[in-house]
């Protein structure tokens, strides 16, 4: 729960100081690029965790 709120702190304070210095386009292109670096992020690690062995005790 510390690492939502402190992504979520932070994410509210990015989306804050861009919409001061240049209002929706550049909060539109920050959202759009976080949200493309954890879908890739998402992809990479995907196959690393299929390959583990399922563990049933």
């Amino acid at each position: 729960m510390v690492t939502y709120f402190i992504g979520g702190a932070l994410g509210t304070f990015a989306a804050t100081q861009l919409w001061y210095a240049y209002q929706w386009n550049d909060v539109c292109i920050m959202g759009i690029t976080v949200s493309s670096i954890a879908l890739a992020l998402h992809l990479i690690n995907r196959k690393k965790i299929q390959q583990r062995p399922t563990v049933v005790q």
